[in-house]
């Protein structure tokens, strides 16, 4: 049901000295507390989950060595900023990259090769695309944040509009799934016509330039989420529990985070909570660079190929799914996305998290990159026809559909059958708009994708996204102590200043 539940009470309570650490304690004088505030009405309260803090947070080694290491950076920062306004060093000198004036001048700068100019529309995407997640996370977290306004919350999904906007958010992440397998069907292909072939070597060299392209970035919030210094942060109960879950999840899972294999973990124990899609997403890069490796190695045809693994993926995760009795998708309903629930959620292992069921996306990322690679070179006047004729249908219809097909209910046998399609499905459709607009069609849509601003907002996506939950966290905390009414219309800004702050 879409509804809380009412029988359940999250309390902030202060608690004397001297019935901390003894949990049994802690239980006796809670429900003491709240019995007494309820006799009047015949009921009793019993204490299912403690999350206790004493608000006291001592610096450990770590905080201060990251403290400095924040000062020195930020000193470098100012210092080379400095230096290169001024003029005083050349571009070429290293001090001069942590510049801000010169970072800024390389996001400006735009790529001129082919490839770049034919799929700029994917910058466009992406940014919308952020915009969207970045809405759904703020959903998420007011589901997790106390409110007065429940009625307000439950409301939300009797809404036409607003029920078909929750279920696309079972789709966002796959767009970028799909993304980043195109564009290394391009990049393999490009090595295979500048050296006649697809080497180990050649294979090693690009899944060590994405996991270090990904792992350095993720060095900064991975190293951040370590320190305790994020409970001086604690504002409400259900605060304690996040940052309980970050601190005991960076204590024990970091090596998984940063080595990309926390998405096999539950969402309470992936340390900073986005990075299983980092995880997903080179876990797939592996799978797709390994098997192009294999099948140009040993000229396998590579229509019946993917044909198959595509196949086989789909049986075994219907089968898993139906084994397990498990809906097409988890739906978006409070009671599933409960804070609790949610971060020992098995459904969102299985249906978001894992790498079996994003593999099937990826498989489509291999279908439009082909397709895409053979309408400009072999066959192009059949490609160009077959792209002309699908791309505007599927562009709108197979992402509508694919939607639809998740607000009905099924039976266990067709939830298997329909299930593992349905993500395909959509990324097919905008897969195909953008196969479209690189062949120029599109109008005023390839035009609003392809703008400069957009352009450059895609620039800023993958930061946008390691780093923004940080700020959502902290913004609800302010509305969470203001006893603000909540209202999503109202944080449209936010989405976009997320994404404008994330660019400097």
């Amino acid at each position: 049901m879409n509804m809380y539940r009412r029988k359940v009470l999250h309390r902030y309570l202060c608690m004397p000295l001297g019935v901390l650490g003894s949990e049994v304690s802690m239980k006796r004088y809670s429900d003491a507390l709240i019995d007494a505030e309820i006799k009047n009405i015949g009921l009793n309260a019993t204490s299912e989950i403690l999350a206790c803090s004493n608000g006291i947070v001592t610096p450990t080694r770590y905080d201060y060595i990251l403290c400095a290491f924040f000062v020195v950076y930020m000193t470098t920062v100012l210092l080379a900023t400095l230096l290169d306004v001024a003029g005083r060093m050349p571009e070429t000198h290293f001090i001069v990259k942590f510049s801000l004036r010169y970072n800024w001048k390389q996001l400006l700068k735009t790529s001129r090769g082919e490839d770049y100019t034919r799929l700029k529309c994917m910058q466009g995407i992406r940014f919308l695309n952020m915009i969207l997640i970045i809405d759904l996370h703020l959903k998420l977290m007011y589901t997790w944040f106390n409110t007065n306004h429940t009625e307000y919350m439950e409301q939300l999904n009797d809404i036409v509009i607003l029920k078909l906007l929750n279920h696309t958010d079972f789709f966002l992440v796959q767009t970028f799934f799909m993304i980043s397998t195109w564009l290394l069907v391009i990049k393999i292909y490009d090595i295979q016509n500048k050296h006649g072939r697809f080497s180990f070597k050649h294979m090693c060299t690009v899944l060590l330039n994405r996991y270090f392209r990904l792992a350095v970035a993720l060095a900064v919030p991975l190293a951040v989420n370590k320190s305790d210094l994020f409970m001086f942060n604690i504002v409400s109960p259900r605060n304690i529990v996040i940052e309980n879950a970050r601190k005991q999840s960076c204590d024990n899972n970091s090596l998984a985070t940063i080595l990309f294999y926390n998405n096999l973990f539950y969402y309470k124990d992936t340390c900073h909570f986005v990075t299983w899609y980092l995880s997903a997403d080179f876990q797939l890069f592996v799978l797709i660079a390994f098997t192009f490796y294999y099948a140009l190695k040993y000229k396998l045809d590579d229509k019946y190929l993917w044909a198959s693994l595509y196949l086989t993926i789909y049986i075994i995760y219907g089968c898993i799914l139906y084994y397990i009795d498990m809906d097409v998708l988890v739906r978006p309903r409070l009671r599933n996305f409960e804070l609790v629930p949610f971060f020992e959620s098995f459904p969102i292992l299985v249906h978001y998290q894992s790498t079996l069921s994003n593999i099937l996306t990826s498989y489509i990322g291999v279908l439009l990159g082909t397709v895409y690679i053979k309408s400009k070179t072999l066959n192009r006047i059949k490609y160009l026809k077959l792209i002309k004729l699908l791309w505007l249908p599927a562009f709108i219809f197979f992402p509508l559909i694919a939607v639809f097909l998740t607000t009905i209910e099924y039976s266990r046998i067709m939830a298997a059958i329909i299930g593992p399609i349905l993500k395909s499905l959509f990324t097919l459709g905008i897969g195909t708009g953008i196969l479209g607009m690189s062949v120029n069609l599109g109008g005023v849509v390839k035009r609003i994708l392809e703008s400069r601003f957009l352009e450059l907002m895609g620039n800023v996506a993958y930061c946008t996204y390691l780093y923004h939950m940080f700020v959502l966290f902290w913004y609800l905390e302010y509305w969470t102590m203001t006893g603000s009414i909540v209202n999503i219309l109202k944080d449209l800004g936010v989405l976009v200043g997320q994404v404008l702050f994330s660019a400097n």
